[in-house]
């Protein structure tokens, strides 16, 4: 291809819009084009990040790992990439690698709103919902009109000691952006 960048990052968009609704047209594309952007140039780390995400996406794991270890070699401090290895030592059950790579992703990048995220998601999964609650804390300084942001807190806000505080975080992320989700955690809430 002769332009790889722009390849690598359709790959990555086509990613987020089979996170949002999968659907196998959306994982061929991304496929195809991280492939392209690989190809065009073999040295660009983005490729790569892509081509291993496309792979994950899929359940290729062993060969996602392995397009994330190129791309490590190449731009080895890219945020993006430690949480897409993080997820991936996630998938395999691996939580301590998982942790230092999401923690190394956010300590890289304190200004960014995403790594900061998906570390908070890795420790509410683990229970640690204290430590979510201080990552969310950074999200909401970082992306104040992001409705993902009031919904996490809202959740984290769910557990018994802080139930107060939950209706208003949701109430926040409606006025964002309203969604069936979070109609449904703060009905729950309500109940």
């Amino acid at each position: 291809s002769p332009f790889p960048q722009a390849d690598a990052r359709l790959s990555l968009a086509y990613w987020r819009r089979n996170a949002l609704s999968p659907d196998g047209e959306w994982q061929k594309r991304a496929r195809a084009h991280a492939d392209r952007a690989v190809s065009g140039d073999p040295q660009l780390a983005i490729g790569h990040l892509a081509q291993g995400a496309a792979l994950a996406m899929t359940g290729e794991r062993e060969k996602a790992a392995a397009a994330y270890e190129k791309a490590a070699t190449l731009d080895p401090g890219n945020p993006e990439l430690l949480w897409r290895m993080a997820d991936l030592a996630g998938a395999r059950n691996d939580v301590a690698a998982a942790e230092q790579l999401f923690r190394r992703a956010a300590n890289g990048s304190p200004e960014e709103w995403e790594p900061i995220a998906r570390l908070g998601s890795f420790l509410y999964r683990q229970g640690r919902y204290e430590e979510a609650l201080q990552a969310w804390q950074r999200n909401q300084q970082l992306a104040p009109d992001y409705a993902r942001v009031y919904s996490n807190l809202g959740a984290v806000y769910h557990q018994p000691d802080r139930v107060n505080e939950a209706p208003a975080a949701f109430q926040r992320a409606l006025e964002i952006a309203p969604d069936s989700i979070t109609y449904s955690n703060l009905g729950t809430m309500l109940y």
